[in-house]
């Protein structure tokens, strides 16, 4: 675009991935000093969407940070070609834009994107558990750290991946339930709980199963098949009474059309680190709100991801809950408290299962000036689960 006089000062002047821990951002800062950032969704393949955000960064030094939207279409469009890189650059890009352009006027992002709703937003604590009594043990510390509600609870348990699954459906599908039920009777009906499959059953599994879950009284079950195809997830869905939550890996406006005509979910888990950044998730968000079906963002990120949302969720009128990072998916940690805070300068308050919105003009937090020494980029490699019989399984 041209440049205007009302455009200088705004001029973008370095574009930066920046690798850490098992995390990818990018800061973007102008030709007046202020400093941006966004952070990548895409945790399996950090290095591939670096390099995809120093070719974008070559297209936007130069131009002004201001017009966010034509940004935004210029680099989904161009090349006719989309992917989860691509729109995890796009995402991190775009959330870097809207910080910049709240810190130049002085206000949160959530005043840009209409004002908020709500001053604080209900989140869940992530559950991990290799077996029955650590899950137990680390949802009853959520519940004594104040959460009301526990997500990622896997009642399939989160074993290491070196071992081969060998049991029998009956088997499986009992041992789960059991989990289940010991796990409502340790903590009442003072927890929601949102259970995760990660995609572990077959559609008719799924069906099966979760005919079984309705004593259990789930706030929703996530992901009980692999998404793939959304008419799968619909079969699912119209068969069963439990409400699915789905959409972390889907990334487009169309995909979450498809998703919501064919009746595919209760609740929608876009990514705003995947699905474009802000302008993605406001346009999804609004198409959900049309069919009257409510956002659980997908977070399981850094601080900065968390900020983005929390100013999404500010805003959003069809927002019900955000995910809270309290455990890591990659070496199965758990704790009862915000991961990853050493990593910016500030972190969101944590108060009886509600985060207060940041109030602090831009995203109201940024990189910490140690972040680089302090945590280094760790390789996420390419592991996979198998069967006893040596074919692949979803882990």
């Amino acid at each position: 675009m041209s440049k205007t006089a009302a455009h200088r000062g705004h001029e973008i002047v370095r574009v930066e991935p920046i690798l850490t821990d098992m995390h990818a951002f990018v800061e973007i800062e102008t030709a007046g000093g202020l400093v941006g950032v966004g952070e990548i969704g895409v945790w399996a393949h950090l290095e591939a969407a670096a390099t995809l955000a120093e070719k974008a960064g070559r297209y936007l030094i130069g131009q002004s940070a201001d017009p966010i939207e034509y940004h935004w279409q210029a680099l989904t469009r161009f090349g006719s070609y989309h992917g989860s890189i691509l729109m995890g650059v796009v995402s991190a890009i775009d959330i870097a834009l809207w910080d910049l352009k709240g810190q130049r006027l002085g206000v949160p992002v959530h005043e840009l994107l209409g004002g908020a709703l709500r001053d604080r937003v209900r989140v869940y604590g992530q559950i991990r558990g290799a077996n029955q009594e650590e899950v137990i043990h680390n949802v009853t510390a959520l519940k004594a750290a104040g959460f009301t509600a526990a997500g990622h609870l896997n009642p399939f348990l989160d074993v290491s991946s070196d071992i081969p699954l060998n049991a029998t459906y009956a088997k499986r599908m009992s041992s789960a339930l059991g989990v289940l039920h010991a796990v409502r009777e340790a903590v009442g009906d003072d927890l929601d709980l949102g259970i995760e499959l990660h995609r572990r059953l077959s559609p008719g599994e799924a069906i099966s199963f979760a005919r079984s879950l309705e004593s259990v009284r789930p706030l929703f079950l996530e992901d009980p098949i692999r998404p793939d195809s959304i008419e799968a997830m619909a079969e699912v869905q119209r068969a069963i009474g439990v409400p699915i939550a789905t959409g972390e890996r889907i990334y487009s406006l169309h995909e979450f059309q498809r998703l919501l005509q064919a009746g595919g979910a209760r609740y929608i888990r876009p990514c705003i680190g995947l699905c474009g950044g802000f302008t993605g998730l406001r346009k999804i968000a609004a198409l959900a709100e049309a069919y009257d079906v409510q956002i659980i963002p997908h977070n399981p990120f850094s601080p900065v991801m968390l900020n983005a949302n929390l100013h999404a969720a500010a805003a959003l009128p069809n927002f019900l809950i955000l995910e809270y990072p309290t455990a890591s998916y990659i070496d199965h940690t758990f704790g009862t408290s915000l991961r990853g805070t050493s990593m910016v300068t500030s972190a969101p308050t944590f108060d009886a299962g509600y985060v207060t919105v940041p109030v602090s003009p831009g995203l109201g937090t940024s990189l910490a000036p140690n972040l680089r020494a302090e945590h280094p980029p760790r390789e996420i490699p390419i592991k996979l689960r198998h069967h006893i019989d040596g074919s692949l399984v979803e882990h």
